[in-house]
């Protein structure tokens, strides 16, 4: 599945061919239609597989964060998104690539996976505002900000290595970058002494 999806996202649905998918899984093409009849069932099962993997997620947040509530759990969320995400790269990429036309495939992946997560974050950040917890703030310009700072550095690792001589698999560097968008999120980043100064 992780090879189908780094193949649709590098090449796109209608240039990624089931050979080029079964060379990188390291099976045979007989193998890979045996399994999923075609391309399209194919590309169905990696995006079904990737969103389960972002429902195992929050699961395991949601057993992992028993007893937090309000800031301390939102922050611990999003640290696990942020890890997800350097981990994951390619969900971002293909993404990216999916979304940029409508068409049927975006369709049937917005329906049935990524609309259902989206409508989860935007209740979370309704609910934080709700509770004092965030400015009354637009969810979902919020939701798409959080999810592209938790994502797009990690789909760019030469060209974060060139301009900032940094490697964004290191293990420390995915920690500090998940601190500071925690920190600029949910704290900004004008100093306490700078507040209110025009």
């Amino acid at each position: 599945m992780r090879a189908a999806l780094e193949v649709f996202a590098e090449l796109g649905f209608e240039a990624a061919s089931t050979t080029e998918i079964a060379r990188r899984a390291g099976v045979t093409q007989p193998l890979v239609h045996y399994h999923f009849e075609n391309k399209e069932r194919l590309w169905e099962a990696a995006v079904a597989e990737t969103f389960s993997h972002l429902t195992a997620l929050g699961d395991a947040a949601g057993a992992e964060l028993e007893g937090l509530d309000g800031l301390p759990k939102l922050k611990a969320m999003v640290r696990r998104f942020v890890l997800f995400s350097a981990a994951h790269p390619e969900v971002a990429r293909f993404l990216s690539r999916e979304g940029r036309g409508d068409g049927a495939r975006l369709r049937w992946l917005v329906s049935q996976h990524a609309g259902p997560l989206s409508a989860t974050v935007s209740q979370l950040i309704r609910d934080a505002s709700a509770a004092g917890l965030f400015k009354p703030i637009d969810p979902v310009a919020l939701s798409c900000l959080l999810i592209s700072a938790a994502t797009h550095v990690f789909t760019v690792p030469a060209l974060v290595r060139l301009e900032h001589g940094c490697d964004v698999r290191d293990p420390a560097v995915i920690a500090r970058y998940a601190d500071t968008l925690i920190e600029v999120f949910f704290h900004g980043v004008i100093s306490e002494g700078q507040r209110g100064q025009p």
